[in-house]
């Protein structure tokens, strides 16, 4: 049925009031006409809106309910050819409704850098994941605009080009008062293809969440959900790669007939296969190209630590492939009771499941490097392997591993003297010694060389050349 508005039913009713008597056929043909031109007007300005809504991201029903302009506006990516005047601008971080800067006032808390962005007219509220891929520039995922009462507004992946310009790649928006939805996203473009392809259950799994994501060789978004696989093409068609919506477990095999329990973002190595963790971090799985499914390292040596030294525990937390020595490297931290402690390892593993460890470090002593925790991992362009770790009582840091010697280096932070417990929400750009990160989220080398780090709502980026810390999106 077509829509429908209040001055299309108007009209008629006009015409029968406005009808001349008979014999004044001039005077009724003027009117006529007039009538005629109105509505064809009116039919114009419906047909415009239907279309113009047809090219936005689409919403179901509850979702487009209270929508207001200004929240379409701030959940639109910013124009790419609008920039901002004013860059870099020197900034302090002041949460608010709507609101995330004031311009500085004193010492700068952040240096933003993107030409497209302008504290007034905000984007992000909020990152879960980002990937470099090797075309050049970057792909983020998480939360956009803000609502009235503070809410994000919307989810969904964007690319970030090498200039900064943010262009969607797929979204949706949050039902009213900011709660997820698990209807299906689309597509930006083209706006008419279907985000799901029948392969996948209904209303939906955790995989229409935004989260960490991985990247595959070909572009495609590499996803890890509840008791699924499943690949995004760049068109927004969704494959299920192996699992079955809706039944968790531990079996290999392939297609449906594989089980999983609460998979992680699967890497791609440079033969197409994937690589994951798996069983809440309990299993290391390989998906070969072909499909099949099969166990690198399992529970029992993973999640068995009556049988496994501190030392020698591998957590995979956090995943990535080094193309250039075909290994995989994971990391993460873990508690022990006896003696207690958070311990952190970092390993290399090769297909055949050879592993060998790459760090060890506890928070309270007992090693001569002490962490608080590892939250991400990155490799540069020469394979030097870096890590964002937290610091005991001080702050969150990146740490660069020069393996062959042993020696572990901490680019960030050194320096920053104002931190303090309670204090870590302060985030400070410039000088890398003396810069301050509040989360050391997912992070990743870009072509130009730069890292760039996911602190909370803000994407900061360290110049190794230049040892400075700058913001590029937020």
């Amino acid at each position: 049925m077509k829509p429908r508005n209040t001055l299309t039913l108007l009209v008629p009713a006009l015409a029968l009031l406005l009808a001349p008597p008979a014999g004044a056929q001039s005077l009724s043909g003027m009117f006529k006409r007039a009538l005629d031109d109105a509505r064809q007007q009116i039919e114009r300005k419906v047909e415009n809106s239907a279309r113009e809504a047809a090219t936005r991201p689409a919403k179901d029903a509850r979702n487009s309910a209270g929508a207001s302009s200004s929240s379409d506006r701030d959940y639109a990516a910013p124009s790419r050819d609008v920039r901002a005047g004013d860059v870099p601008q020197h900034l302090l971080l002041k949460p608010a409704v709507g609101k995330k800067f004031d311009p500085a006032q004193g010492k700068p808390q952040i240096i933003a850098v993107n030409p497209y962005l302008q504290p007034d007219d905000i984007f992000f509220s909020g990152m879960a994941g980002v990937q470099c891929p090797a075309e050049g520039g970057l792909i983020v995922a998480g939360d956009a605009g803000f609502s009235a009462n503070g809410n994000p507004i919307g989810e969904g992946y964007w690319r970030i080009a090498a200039d900064g310009a943010i262009t969607p790649l797929l979204s949706r928006r949050y039902k009213d008062g900011g709660v997820r939805s698990n209807a299906p996203m689309l597509p930006a473009n083209p706006p008419n293809k279907s985000w799901a392809d029948g392969n996948l259950p209904s209303p939906g799994y955790s995989y229409y969440r935004v989260d960490g994501f991985g990247l595959g060789r070909n572009g495609d978004l590499l996803l890890g959900a509840s008791d699924v696989v499943v690949r995004i093409a760049r068109d927004g068609r969704v494959r299920r790669v192996a699992g079955k919506a809706g039944e968790q477990g531990f079996a290999d095999g392939t297609g449906s007939a594989v089980r999983f329990k609460h998979p992680g973002r699967p890497v791609e190595d440079d033969q197409g296969n994937l690589w994951l963790a798996d069983q809440d971090g309990c299993a290391i799985r390989k998906i070969a190209a072909d499909g099949t499914v099969s166990t690198l390292i399992g529970p029992d040596r993973l999640c068995n630590p009556a049988q496994t030294a501190a030392e020698d525990q591998i957590i995979p937390d956090n995943m990535l492939w080094d193309a250039q020595r075909g290994e995989l490297i994971v990391g993460g931290n873990f508690i022990r009771p006896k003696p207690h402690d958070l311990y952190h390892t970092i390993w290399r593993i090769r297909p055949d499941g050879q592993a060998r460890r790459v760090l060890y470090a506890r928070k309270n002593g007992g090693t001569a490097l002490a962490l608080d925790g590892i939250h991400s991992l990155a490799l540069d362009a020469q394979g030097t392997l870096h890590a964002g770790v937290g610091r005991p009582g001080r702050n969150q840091s990146i740490l660069r591993l020069d393996e062959a010697g042993g020696k572990t280096t901490f680019l960030t932070g050194t320096g920053y003297t104002s931190f303090a417990p309670g204090n870590e929400s302060y985030p400070v750009d410039g000088t890398a010694s003396t810069s301050n990160f509040r989360a050391s989220g997912d992070m990743c080398f870009a072509t130009d060389g730069s890292l760039y780090v996911i602190d909370y709502h803000l994407l900061r980026r360290y110049d190794p050349a230049a040892k400075t810390v700058r913001t590029w999106a937020y």
